[in-house]
């Protein structure tokens, strides 16, 4: 079980709605995967 409301997930399918990152963590988790952040690589001028 995630811990994220099957309607909630609906929505975010569908787009209706933008997920908060704490549902992001909580349906990352029931998969066993983590979320990493990484710098973006910025061209120099």
């Amino acid at each position: 079980m995630t811990g994220v409301k099957q309607s909630v997930i609906a929505r975010m399918e569908s787009g209706k709605t933008d997920p908060q990152l704490s549902t992001i963590l909580k349906l990352l988790v029931s998969m066993g995967k983590t979320l990493t952040i990484v710098p973006l690589e910025l061209s120099e001028k």
